[in-house]
Order: C-alpha cells, then structure tokens, then sequence
C-alpha cells in the first residue's frame, strides 16, 4: 500500500510544482 503514497507524492509534486514549491 506504500505505492499509493509514492503516486500521490509525485502527483502533487507537479501539481504544486509550479505554485506550490515557493
């Protein structure tokens, strides 16, 4: 089930990646 956290890290890394990380 670890992999489903995995996913939705990267998935809001790049969703928040670009407003998000300043």
């Amino acid at each position: 089930m670890v992999y489903i956290y995995i996913y939705i890290y990267r998935y809001i890394r790049k969703w928040r990646g670009r407003d998000g990380d300043r």
